[in-house]
């Protein structure tokens, strides 16, 4: 399928930028192990970050759906004047929200952070200098979004990939600078990306018309609806990363680390295909081929049931191995590793239901049904705010990691329901289920077998790691070929038109 290669590309380009990112993560922990000015500089992200994932989303949701449907009517000319109005809104809400954190970065630090005066400090000086990253990174992601919407995924995946390098690139060069050289590194790969991606938005087409006043009217109401759900869902890394910070010093950065490899296991897994979804299901909906949206859906939720089996299996068996191999080094100790290492897999769990809830709410985000993000977003603050604070009443980090799992399940629960009520969605039920079953076995024979391989192996550990990770993955894809499932994974469901 053609949505699958472009999920491939885009995919591609921005899991080459999180292994970079991955590297940038193991030489900040081994330079700078788990200290308060690490704690100070995950914190000092809370802020730009949340904003930046809003603007990000809000353009996908108020912006990708509609612009994809006027270029696949080809009413190029209104296409374009939207995306100008678009582009002028985010240029100015960007600038906006930079010089609000330059002024207002004191008060943000007291109000949000239980944190001493010198970790406040610290903190806020971070906040001033990442600020000035916001209005690149949000106008290089609208351009990389408006290139996705013409299916031209490269672009936009390269100039991600060049801001990583970049960043990483400034933090070796200046390592003995400390978190200098990470901010300074991040601001300066954010202007990277723009500037990538700058030639080639202004050498769009550029022929316009006026615009509607209902289409004006409808991007104010989305907004409205918008925005919040953006905000209530964006704020997860922050809502997490505020109450890890009461349970003691260190444990931000802990937190960081772990985040930081599940986000990049999310790209691979979920984020790279649901950007390109999001024009796909934009352009079906322009065509009323309303049935093809059951058979990818399909598609889709035998494989993520498969993939996260496979994965969850192996970071059961080996993600203390790999993290001790990437991080523990200098400043990082292997107690370090393992507190690492176990909230690692607490996150990893809520990959499948983020999965199956953002790939049905990408449908609804192109059919522009703003009210029911809202609802999804609502949800989905709640449910964490209440967990994150259960989990720090009660001291416990491990609490606080189980956040995003009951956060994402109560949403794909109710995307699933909203669905449900649009289509027949029985057998996207039957083909996850039937997918977690027959990969469950399967998973559950080559840990044995693994297991049984390990106790006998007397290699220094990282052979042994990379004995067992291989023997793994052979292992998996034996049984997946001999019991007929990856077959099953290939067949077809249907027809373009979505058929039996």
């Amino acid at each position: 399928m053609k949505v699958l290669a472009n999920a491939s590309i885009e995919t591609g380009l921005r899991v080459s930028a999180q292994v970079l990112g991955l590297v940038r993560m193991a030489m900040i922990a081994s330079v700078l192990g788990l200290s308060q000015i690490v704690d100070a500089y995950y914190l000092a992200l809370v802020f730009p970050s949340l904003l930046s994932v809003a603007m990000a989303n809000w353009i996908q949701l108020s912006f990708v759906g509609r612009y994809t449907e006027l270029v696949e009517r080809d009413q190029i000319p209104l296409a374009n004047s939207f995306r100008l109005m678009v582009f002028r809104v985010v240029l100015a809400v960007s600038a906006a929200l930079t010089v609000t954190l330059l002024l207002a970065s004191d008060l943000l630090v007291d109000a949000f952070f239980s944190v001493d005066e010198t970790s406040k400090d610290q903190t806020a000086e971070l906040v001033r200098i990442l600020s000035l990253m916001l209005l690149p990174t949000m106008v290089a992601d609208f351009m990389g979004q408006t290139f996705n919407s013409h299916r031209k995924f490269v672009l936009s995946g390269v100039a991600v990939l060049l801001n990583t390098a970049v960043a990483l690139l400034v933090f070796i060069l200046w390592q003995e600078s400390g978190v200098g050289a990470l901010v300074w590194g991040l601001l300066i790969g954010s202007f990277v990306q723009l500037l990538v991606v700058l030639p080639r938005y202004f050498a769009l087409p550029r022929e316009f018309c006026a615009i509607p006043g209902g289409e004006k009217r409808t991007l104010v109401r989305l907004t409205l609806w918008v925005v919040p759900a953006v905000v209530l869902t964006g704020m997860m890394p922050g809502v997490l990363q505020l109450h890890v910070a009461t349970l003691g010093a260190g444990l931000v950065a802990a937190f960081a680390f772990a985040n930081r490899i599940n986000n990049a296991m999310g790209q691979l897994f979920v984020m790279g295909l649901s950007r390109v979804l999001l024009p796909e299901f934009a352009a079906l909906i322009a065509r009323q081929e309303f049935k093809a949206t059951i058979f990818l859906l399909r598609r889709l939720c035998r494989g993520v049931a498969v993939v996260w089996l496979v994965l969850i299996g192996g970071l059961l068996l080996y993600a203390d191995d790999v993290v001790n191999l990437v991080l523990v080094r200098g400043e990082f100790s292997q107690a370090n590793g393992h507190l690492v290492s176990s909230v690692l897999i607490l996150l990893s769990l809520s990959l499948l239901p983020f999965a199956i809830g953002t790939f049905v709410a990408r449908f609804f985000s192109a059919s522009r049904r703003a009210d029911l993000l809202f609802y999804s977003g609502l949800l989905f603050g709640s449910v964490i705010l209440l967990v994150a604070a259960w989990g720090a009443s009660q001291e416990n980090l491990y609490i606080v990691a189980c956040g995003p799992l009951a956060a994402f399940t109560s949403t794909m629960i109710f995307w699933l329901g909203r669905l449900q009520q649009q289509m027949e969605i029985k057998m996207i039920i039957v083909d996850f289920l039937h997918g977690l079953v027959r990969c469950g076995l399967i998973v559950l024979v080559t840990g044995v077998v693994c297991w049984l391989v390990g106790v006998w192996l007397v290699f220094p550990p990282q052979i042994e790691l990379l004995i067992g990770v291989v023997l793994y993955a052979i292992v998996v894809l034996v049984l997946l070929w001999m019991s007929g499932t990856m077959a099953w994974l290939m067949e077809s469901v249907g027809d373009r038109n979505g058929n039996e």
